[in-house]
């Protein structure tokens, strides 16, 4: 069977969901709203808020890429969007359904694209040109570097 970049990618976008909510199943709610410092300063309730508000963002982008000739996408602020969201009101099982919604319904926006569609390209003021694919791309790394960084904060709780 040959290797199809678009299914992997898809597959790991998938799968994803189910490695964060393995990850953060029954943490105690003064693990999951811990702070740190310096750029680890986000707790993990801020970083699935944090994903939560990304993936709506891309899902935006992808949705205007597909549908608009070459886009221009403003730069996100994640700084912004925390300040005016107050994540630390928030509950982490409300953002964690939203953000597996909101991926959900990226998956199946995605899993339909043509070959073209995959290919249509925006100008992002951060990234310059993309495509449905890089972006899609980065997304799901990006979850595999917030995830570590979870991964990080669990471990700093545990004794030595």
């Amino acid at each position: 069977m040959p290797f199809d970049v678009r299914d992997e990618l898809l597959d790991v976008y998938r799968h994803n969901l189910t490695t964060l909510r393995a990850l953060i199943r029954d943490l105690p709610d003064d693990v999951i709203r811990l702070q740190g410092e310096g750029t680890e300063r986000w707790s993990i309730l801020d970083v699935v808020c944090h994903l939560r508000d990304t993936e709506q963002d891309a899902f935006e982008r992808v949705t205007r890429m597909v549908r608009e000739d070459r886009p221009s996408l403003p730069e996100f602020d994640p700084e912004a969007v925390e300040r005016e969201s107050d994540y630390r009101s928030e509950s982490l099982e409300d953002a964690l359904g939203a953000f597996e919604r909101v991926r959900r319904a990226q998956l199946e926006f995605l899993a339909e694209l043509t070959d073209e569609q995959w290919d249509r390209v925006a100008d992002d003021d951060y990234f310059g040109e993309i495509t449905v694919q890089s972006l899609t791309t980065h997304m799901a790394a990006h979850d595999c570097v917030h995830m570590a960084q979870i991964s990080r904060r669990i471990q700093e709780t545990r004794p030595s």
